[in-house]
């Protein structure tokens, strides 16, 4: 999902400093958002200062960035003018007012996108660890507590199954892909667990954060820029591993094993994927990690992917025991990524993984969108889940 990052990051300033949004909205508000340049166009929750007033402080934007409200989420909600017609991004001010909204979110009526195939339950969920935020689980058809299932864990819950909820109107379509390679018998059962970013800490939470340490200056602070209150990577994975795996397992018919419990992510959801993995090898058996975004800014470097790589040398999990999958494209970010690839491929090779639990392809032509990754997401899937890995 880097198509938001290079969008995110190419647009900010370099300028940047702490901004406070204030807004006063219609009566019988539950909930407000903000989405705008600062956040790459990701709603997120503003503070409640009142019945009719929001407020949020972003650590690193600028006064430039333009940006709208929603009473949601998702661009159902988004702010319209008196006349319920599209009003023009807004330009800063010390306090702004909604005059009304295309919809008012309801937190209790928070619905579920719609899927071609299987059914899909949504939990905004609490966390001592991460801001609160949507969890979609997919359940394919037939779901039965008198099965098991394998569990999918994929970052940008967002982007995975519907386009109506995504800044580009793009979706990985997973729902449709899984639906059809479990029919097929091509894999075995599973669930997807859906885990919404939130926004403005995206890169924050998704960024290894023992990885951090090691990146040489400048590159340190220009990655900072983009990561209000510095890298929080370890508490995602936290958050991940001791609240929402254990409500995972005790709310659906899965099964709890490593060899059955799986991550997905693209772009900085490949890093953090990847990392927890690593940090957690106990917990998940297998990673993909789909157009990594090693370079970790917008443009080439070797501080960063170099941080990573030497963090990845002492913490990559055994193989035999653990499959990794990694890909990229030819186009838009991707087009960057191929040596820092071939460099970590050549380091699986030494640490002893192979064919049977390791695979890195290339996809020319495609570019870092999700509409690419759509396309072969396929690949993934059946590497991680086919039936000839136990997968029933």
């Amino acid at each position: 999902m880097v198509n938001v990052c290079l969008f995110f990051l190419s647009m900010i300033p370099f300028s940047v400093t702490p901004v406070t949004y204030t807004v006063t909205v219609p009566a019988g508000t539950y909930e407000c958002f903000i989405a705008g340049e600062m956040n790459g166009w990701i709603p997120h929750e503003m503070n409640r200062v009142n019945a009719t007033t929001y407020s949020l402080t972003v650590k690193e934007t600028s006064i430039s960035q333009p940006y709208k409200y929603l009473s949601g989420p998702t661009w159902d909600y988004v702010e319209k003018n008196a006349e319920g017609k599209d009003i023009p991004n807004r330009i800063y001010h010390t306090r702004d007012v909604v005059t009304r909204w295309a919809k008012v979110w309801n937190p209790s009526e928070n619905i579920p996108p719609a899927v071609p195939s299987g059914t899909v339950k949504r939990f905004f969920f609490q966390s001592k660890y991460v801001d609160a935020r949507n969890i979609d689980v997919w359940l394919p058809d037939g779901y039965s507590r008198n099965k098991k299932y394998a569990v999918l864990y994929m970052q940008d819950g967002q982007n995975i199954f519907g386009s109506r909820e995504t800044w580009n109107h793009q979706s990985w379509q997973i729902a449709k892909t899984l639906s059809c390679l479990i029919k097929a018998d091509s894999v075995g059962n599973t669930i997807v667990v859906g885990i919404w970013n939130n926004g403005n800490q995206r890169v924050a939470e998704y960024y290894p954060q023992k990885a951090f340490t090691d990146i040489a200056e400048p590159y340190k602070d220009s990655l900072l820029a983009w990561m209000p209150g510095g890298p929080d990577g370890d508490h995602y994975l936290a958050f991940m591993v001791k609240e929402l795996k254990p409500f995972i397992d005790s709310a659906f018919s899965v099964y709890k094993d490593r060899k059955h419990t799986f991550l997905m992510g693209s772009s900085y959801g490949g890093l953090i994927s990847l990392y927890a993995i690593c940090e957690y090898p106990k917990v998940f058996g297998g990673a993909a990690c789909m157009s990594t975004h090693w370079i970790g800014l917008l443009d080439p470097n070797n501080a960063i992917p170099d941080a990573i790589e030497q963090y990845l040398r002492t913490h990559l999990p055994s193989p035999g025991d653990h499959k990794i999958y990694f890909d990229y494209g030819s186009k838009t970010l991707d087009r960057f990524y191929g040596p820092y690839q071939e460099q970590v491929n050549a380091m699986m090779k030494e640490k002893g993984y192979t064919a049977k639990d390791w695979i890195t392809t290339h996809f020319p032509g495609e570019d870092h969108s999700e509409k690419s990754w759509a396309k072969r997401v396929y690949v993934p899937l059946i590497f991680l889940l086919a039936k000839r890995n136990n997968i029933k």
